[in-house]
């Protein structure tokens, strides 16, 4: 028979153990085994309104190659803050370059270009991006 007050020591410490394996469990880690959402918005310091036909589009790259990793297209970006999520597939590289413009009638209006690290982003939250005059 243990002696008394062992059986507690182990209880908890399991639960100890199992609060520490949940916390792992929803940690996000950018090459990670699972897909992460990356909110943001876009803003411009500018004071003007987009054109009706002004086009938002949000793509992250790799670093090496530049293969598009996730990407969304707004055919109506609408007025500013333009929000939008991105979606990294499982695996992604911890670092990516973000690449943000708003465009209408064929032409650049306001863009970014920025390396990002994506698994700092996904575990910040929603981050805010300002754009500036193409």
């Amino acid at each position: 028979m243990p002696a008394k007050g062992v059986g507690v020591t182990r209880a908890g410490a399991l639960l100890l153990a199992a609060g520490l394996l949940a916390g792992c469990a929803c940690s996000v880690t950018a090459a990670g085994g699972e897909a992460m959402e990356l909110q943001g918005s876009a803003i411009y310091r500018e004071r003007m309104l987009l054109p009706p036909d002004a086009r938002f589009a949000a793509r992250l790259l790799a670093r090496e190659g530049g293969a598009t990793l996730a990407e969304q297209l707004l055919p109506e970006a609408g007025q500013i803050p333009i929000a939008f999520t991105l979606t990294l597939p499982a695996g992604a590289p911890a670092t990516a370059r973000l690449e943000l413009e708003i465009a209408a009638e064929g032409r650049p209006l306001f863009g970014l270009e920025e390396t990002v690290d994506t698994g700092d982003w996904a575990r910040n939250g929603r981050r805010e991006f300002v754009l500036t005059g193409r």
